[in-house]
Order: structure tokens, then C-alpha cells, then sequence
């Protein structure tokens, strides 16, 4: 908070009074000296010796112009955008390193910072809605980083309350990767996969193997969840559109509370009733190889097996993978930010990074 903002008396008439109090602020919030909350109108009305309604509309000048802003029942704050460079950035995630696509993703966040001389901060959120809004609060209270980069996968009131708080003072938010259609982020700044074009679609390319009888498994965490649905849904689209059966979309449970847990003998006779499986992710596709091989099924000549994310488990098992370009996002996420803080640039940057099809022999007729 900053206790005075006292300095020679300013003359003149009330207009003129305003555009001086408005310069002086603007020098004093540039320079770094003020920050945080400011006194109240009838306080700095009071050591200024000139009418409150002068200081107000001195403050609403400085609000339009985006260097304060308002907290009803609070006061009045310098935003953050417009006081000295911290050369730092924050970025929250579901996870940390110890994730394999966080991993990817944060490594092409470092790469960048290290090029563009900045400090990375993470935070970790678990999926955790308040736990979320709380890390970008203590961020924007402490004024310790420039900007933000984040990772949440669920569009919920959680996620609404955060892009309000930091719109309003004055921190940039870049949402990476995100893959959600949602008419809530066309305001932000985005970097996105882009899952559509046919030769990355993971379902169209095992029809082209001649397979009909294709289904779909997924996991049942929540984040996982949120990818589940958005890749059956696309599953579904491209199976429809081939005029082919979509199966319902199968769970897989037992894997996400016990991974030593064998399948159950009706799942693994769902499995035989499909040529195909499109697993939501890579990890599921381990499962899937395991299970498949200690009920006699090879892969791929009793069954074709893709999935999403290409990481270690599709590597070495050889399963056929959609790579999500993490490391390319983590890159671009960084650079986007940085330029945003840089430049002051309020328009809404997108950026849409190609996803890849990573064929192996998993899905071969």
C-alpha cells in the first residue's frame, strides 16, 4: 500500500489541477515507487489541499487509460501491468515435471525463458479449482511475476473467477495448450492443438487400415475425463462420418485405482468384439498392451491399437500416437507471453500448433 502520495501543492484551475495530479501519478507508478493500494480520494484531496472530486476524476482518468484500477469496497490499485518489469513468469500446472507431458511442456518453457532471459516459476494446482484461483491471487498480491502461463483443463466457475481477476488488474494470462472450443476464451490469449486436420485423426487413420468395428477406451480421473470426452467426441464425429458404428465409449477404472489389477473378463470380451481400440491416452494404451497379451491377443493381428500423446509407453510397446507438440507449445507459450508484457498488447493473440500422427506398427492390418 502506498501511504502518501504528497508532493508540491498543485495550482491552478480544476482542470489543469487533474492533468497535473495525473502526470505526477503516471511518473510514480512507471518509476516503480508506487504500487499496490492507493489513499482514498478525500485523503489525498485532503494533503493535496484541492476538492476531492478533482482527485476522483483524476483517478478515473488514470483508470481508462489502464494504469489503476477499482475494487468496490477495497479501494483503488495501481495495475500491474504498468509498474516495473520482473523479468519472471509463473506458470501453473496440473502437475509437475514428474508427468510426462508436463514434463514436455515444461521443458519448452525453459528453453524459451533461458532465450529470453526470463525466470520460470511453477506452481501446481491438481486439478484443484480453488487451489488454482488461490496460487493466481498470491501471485497478483505479491506482484511477483509478469505474467501467467496455465494449465487447466475444465471450463468452470473457478476458471470464469480467475480470467475476471487478472483481466482486472492487469496481469496477462496465456492459456496453454488448450484444446476446448468455448466462447469464454475468445477474449484470451491462447496457444492451442490443433487436432483437425484428417492426417493427424487417429480414428480416420485406422479406418484407412480397413478397420470397421472400432471402439473407443477411456480413463475416469477428472483431468482425464475432460480428455476423454473431447477425444470420444471426436472419435464419434469421424466414425459417423464413415458412415461406421460408433461404440459406447468404454471406461477402463481398475488401471487408475490399482495398476496391477487385471482386467475383468467382460471387458476383455468387449475388446474382442472390435478389430480397433483408440485409447485417450498413451497410458491407457500400456494397459490395454498388457491386458490384451495375458489373454492371448496380439497386437495388431487380433487387435489395432492407437492413442494420444506419444510418450514413453507408446515408444517402446511401438503403438501408433498422436504427438500433442508439447515441447512446441511450452515454447510458443513462453514467447507469447513475453511479448504480450513487452509490447502491452491487449488484443487477443492466438496461436494453433499442428498436432502429429506418429504411425507404428501397433495399427497395421
Amino acid at each position: 500500500m502506498s501511504d502518501s502520495l504528497k508532493w508540491n501543492t498543485p495550482r491552478g484551475r480544476s482542470a489543469d489541477i487533474c492533468s497535473q495530479i495525473v502526470r505526477h501519478l503516471k511518473v510514480r507508478i512507471e518509476s516503480g515507487e508506487l504500487h499496490g493500494r492507493l489513499p482514498g480520494v478525500h485523503r489525498l484531496g485532503e494533503e493535496l489541499g484541492v476538492d476531492f472530486r478533482t482527485v476522483n476524476s483524476a483517478f478515473d482518468r488514470l483508470v481508462e487509460e489502464g494504469y489503476l484500477y477499482r475494487r468496490p469496497k477495497s479501494g483503488t490499485y495501481v495495475r500491474l501491468n504498468r509498474r516495473p518489469r520482473r523479468s519472471t513468469v509463473t506458470a501453473i500446472l496440473h502437475s509437475g515435471a514428474e508427468a510426462p507431458l508436463h514434463a514436455r511442456l515444461i521443458n519448452g518453457m525453459q528453453q524459451e525463458a533461458i532465450k529470453l532471459k526470463q525466470t520460470l516459476i511453477l506452481e501446481k494446482h491438481q486439478g484443484n479449482g480453488p487451489r488454482m484461483l488461490s496460487i493466481v491471487k498470491k501471485i497478483v498480491e505479491s506482484e511477483s511475476s509478469d505474467g501467467i502461463i496455465l494449465w487447466y483443463s475444465s471450463v468452470d466457475e473457478h476458471l470464469s473467477e480467475v480470467i475476471e481477476y487478472t483481466k482486472d488488474r492487469g496481469i496477462p494470462i496465456v492459456f496453454v495448450p488448450y484444446m476446448v472450443d468455448d466462447s469464454a476464451f475468445d477474449t484470451m490469449h491462447v496457444v492451442g492443438i490443433d487436432l483437425s486436420p484428417k492426417d493427424v485423426n487417429v480414428t480416420q487413420h485406422l479406418i484407412d487400415e480397413g478397420h470397421e468395428k472400432i471402439a473407443f477406451v477411456g480413463e475416469t480421473t477428472s483431468e482425464a475425463q475432460n480428455y476423454t470426452h473431447r477425444r470420444y467426441a471426436f472419435y464419434k464425429e469421424t466414425m459417423e462420418k464413415a458412415d461406421l458404428e460408433p461404440e459406447p465409449l468404454m471406461y477402463i477404472k481398475e488401471f487408475v485405482e490399482q495398476p496391477e489389477r487385471r482386467l475383468p473378463q467382460s471387458t476383455i470380451n468387449q475388446i474382442k468384439g472390435v478389430t480397433a481400440l483408440v485409447c485417450a491416452t498413451d497410458r491407457i494404451s500400456y494397459y490395454i498392451f498388457r491386458e490384451c497379451s495375458r489373454a492371448g491377443l496380439t497386437v495388431p493381428g487380433d487387435l489395432a491399437l492407437a492413442a494420444y500423446d506419444n510418450i514413453d509407453y507408446s515408444m517402446l510397446l511401438d503403438i501408433t500416437s498422436v504427438d500433442m507438440s508439447y515441447d512446441q507449445a511450452g515454447r510458443e507459450g513462453m514467447g507469447m507471453i513475453v511479448n504480450i508484457v513487452d509490447n502491452d498488447i491487449k488484443e487477443p493473440q492466438k496461436m494453433q500448433i499442428p498436432a502429429r500422427l506418429v504411425v507404428r506398427g501397433s495399427s497395421s492390418k
